[in-house]
């Protein structure tokens, strides 16, 4: 039997290896963090059920449907259990103005909330927002998605003093952006989830690299 096994070792090893090179190539292995100290904000839309996650929120609008709120909330409380965050619901008629996410901001900014994180897109530029930006950058930091689709105009990821997240190299990156080789994420939450998207990715490195 061990004669046998050795005679197709090169063979088994071989195939681990182009298994481990496709998973990591194309797949984003995370698994489950302590608790995190830091206050962490999350500005999204409306959201289908209550979170014990949530410390505080404004806004927060209640309907039936599944929403990309709560599927960003759910990959939070399995990366981090223990974490709790303030959420602040930015959305207007299925559309988030530049007004509103200053709203969101400033209303992290009063509760002392470090670190906020944004998976939200729009290809409009804001010279308020990015004002905003720039007077608060000491006092808020700001991650945002970049959008799934190449080539597009993407704020607030795109303003200076911002820290864009994105999965692709052909992304006109700035200096602070994280751009990940994938957005498709393995994750080992009490068994396997797949999650796909940079606004996955957004509040996963806001906690990863956070200092406490």
């Amino acid at each position: 039997m061990w004669s046998k096994i050795r005679k197709y070792m090169p063979f088994i090893i071989g195939v681990f290896i182009v298994c481990f090179c496709m998973v990591y190539n194309n797949y984003l292995c995370v698994t489950p963090i302590g608790e995190k100290k830091e206050k962490y904000g999350i500005i999204d839309g409306h959201l289908s059920q209550k979170y014990s996650c949530i410390y505080d929120s404004k806004n927060v609008k209640h309907v039936k449907k599944y929403t990309h709120g709560d599927s960003i909330l759910e990959f939070l409380s399995a990366y981090s259990p223990d974490t709790e965050y303030y959420y602040y619901d930015a959305q207007e008629k299925k559309q988030y103005s530049s007004s509103v996410i200053i709203d969101g901001l400033e209303w992290m900014k009063d509760r002392k909330v470090k670190f906020v994180s944004i998976s939200l897109s729009s290809k409009f530029y804001s010279e308020e927002l990015q004002e905003w930006i720039n007077a608060n950058k000491n006092k808020v930091i700001v991650y945002a998605s970049y959008n799934n689709e190449l080539n597009t105009l993407d704020y607030p990821a795109g303003y200076k003093g911002v820290i864009g997240i994105g999965s692709s190299k052909k992304i006109k990156r700035k200096s602070n952006d994280v751009i990940f080789r994938t957005n498709r994420i393995v994750a080992f939450f009490n068994g396997i989830r797949y999650y796909e998207g940079n606004s996955y990715l957004t509040p996963y490195v806001m906690l990863r690299d956070s200092k406490k």
